[in-house]
């Protein structure tokens, strides 16, 4: 069972911590059927079945746990998956703004980026489908942001930032609601 079980553990970014419940439950298998039998061996008892029986019961506690935990495991793998997706647009979407700020010298440009900001950053990270497509627009306006502080047109980038205020405080509000 040792050495399967590294066949039944999740790929992900905590495969570790997962693996180690799993290792775990297996050594422990391992241990105690190793234990019982030498026991078996050294009382040497005329019929099999009593040895048979306690390994299949110590089996079937085996198989349960291990099921158990391959189970919570998964749920706390897809719970893992799914916040680093929701993470994901403040993340980008912060450090992209945050970037624009450290490259500009402007200091009217500088205040509006900070605006953009500081409501992008203090945004909820849980996310649902339903701003999905709110966080897909923010995340092309702050790349049409990065361009037009690159080429110096102030007006765009006035434009530009108003839009991902309203987009970013728009998917706030609809998550505010939607719980």
């Amino acid at each position: 069972m040792l050495l399967v079980t590294p066949f039944l553990i999740r790929k992900s970014s905590s495969s570790a911590v997962f693996g180690f419940s799993l290792y775990s439950i297996s050594s422990m298998y391992f241990l105690i059927a190793f234990i019982i039998g030498i026991i078996f061996i050294a009382v040497n008892p005329e019929s099999y079945k009593i040895c048979l029986v306690t390994n299949i019961i110590l089996a079937g506690l085996y198989v349960a746990m291990l099921i158990y935990n391959i189970i919570v495991n998964e749920s706390t793998a897809d719970s893992i998956e799914r916040h680093e997706i929701e993470l994901r647009y403040v993340k980008e979407s912060s450090a992209k703004l945050k970037s624009i700020l450290e490259k500009t010298s402007d200091r009217k440009i500088k205040k509006l980026v900070e605006k953009a900001y500081d409501t992008v950053h203090s945004s909820p990270i849980k996310s649902n489908n339903s701003v999905r497509d709110i966080e897909l627009t923010v995340m092309e306006l702050i790349d049409d942001l990065n361009n037009s502080v690159n080429s110096g047109d102030t007006e765009n980038v006035k434009a530009l930032v108003n839009q991902i205020v309203n987009q970013a405080e728009e998917r706030n509000r609809r998550l505010k609601y939607s719980n």
